[in-house]
């Protein structure tokens, strides 16, 4: 099961690369999700630390993929994790750690991007 979500993280990197994907807030803090016709995924990530090595570097703890099955019930879930000090516990889990990460800074970028443009389009008709 593992070895399908890591090809399903990979291949939702890829299309959120490509910007055709929806992001939607998922109503919990730092949690994205994106629908389909009969699954969701919902991506979170967090907290964030500053690497006390690389001041400039940010690095989530954590990230989970969560696969909802048609029933909105979680059916797949990978789950990341990252130790500023000791990375993480294999070079796989960090290599996915990374496809999350990007994910998540995609989603977040692209529901930051809309919520801004649809208050400028509010504020600009009066």
């Amino acid at each position: 099961m593992q070895d399908r979500m890591y090809e399903l993280a990979r291949e939702l990197l890829r299309r959120a690369r490509a910007g055709n994907l929806e992001w939607q807030e998922s109503g919990y803090p730092a949690s994205y999700k994106v629908f389909f016709p009969d699954v969701a995924l919902t991506i979170s990530c967090g907290p964030k630390s500053t690497s006390v090595f690389e001041t400039e570097k940010t690095y989530y703890e954590s990230c989970q993929l969560d696969l909802m099955g048609e029933a909105g019930k979680t059916v797949g879930s990978l789950l990341t994790t990252f130790n500023l000090y000791g990375g993480a516990t294999d070079q796989e889990e960090e290599e996915m750690h990374l496809v999350l990460t990007e994910i998540f800074d995609l989603a977040a970028a692209q529901v930051q991007d809309r919520s801004i443009n649809k208050a400028l389009e509010y504020l600009r008709r009066e």
